[in-house]
């Protein structure tokens, strides 16, 4: 099975995607900012580590801009 992680799961685009995705034959692992700060390298790297996916959507986004 094809595991897919979706980068800012919380957002409204983001739990969009993690629904799509849990609909067809992928283990969907939605994460946001509380499990991984995109602005750090190795936050990221422990994610790819401890889930290594196959497919990685973002949908991740600054919104107080």
């Amino acid at each position: 099975m094809k595991r897919i992680a979706v980068l800012g799961a919380e957002g409204m685009l983001g739990r969009a995607m993690t629904g799509i995705a849990e609909e067809g034959i992928f283990e969907v692992k939605g994460v946001d900012i509380d499990d991984v700060d995109i602005t750090v390298p190795e936050s990221l790297a422990k994610m790819f580590d401890d889930y290594s996916p196959h497919i990685v959507i973002n949908c991740a986004a600054f919104t107080d801009v």
